[in-house]
């Protein structure tokens, strides 16, 4: 437009998204968490509890499901702002 260029530069994002952190942070500590648990219940031959069992999974579950539910709802608004052909292109 009258001899100006319009440069849309990209922003950089961190290549392992907060979301991702999370995500690998969660899975890393279940894993951590059952390894533990196996290791202790063959070492004192009695089990956890199960209510801690059950509290944390459902705390990184939670955590989990939230994150996923994110990315979908975000998803589904993109694909609905351009099936109503608001967005310029």
């Amino acid at each position: 437009m009258f001899g100006y260029k319009i440069v849309k530069e990209k922003v950089k994002r961190d290549p392992l998204r907060f979301s991702k952190k999370i995500m690998l942070i969660s899975f890393a500590f279940l894993t951590l968490y059952v390894a533990a648990s196996f290791l202790l219940a063959y070492r004192s031959m009695t089990t956890l509890d199960s209510q801690l069992t059950i509290c944390v999974f459902a705390f990184w579950g939670t955590e989990c499901f939230s994150n996923a539910w994110i990315k979908v709802s975000k998803i589904k608004h993109q694909k609905e702002e351009k099936d109503d052909g608001m967005v310029n292109e």
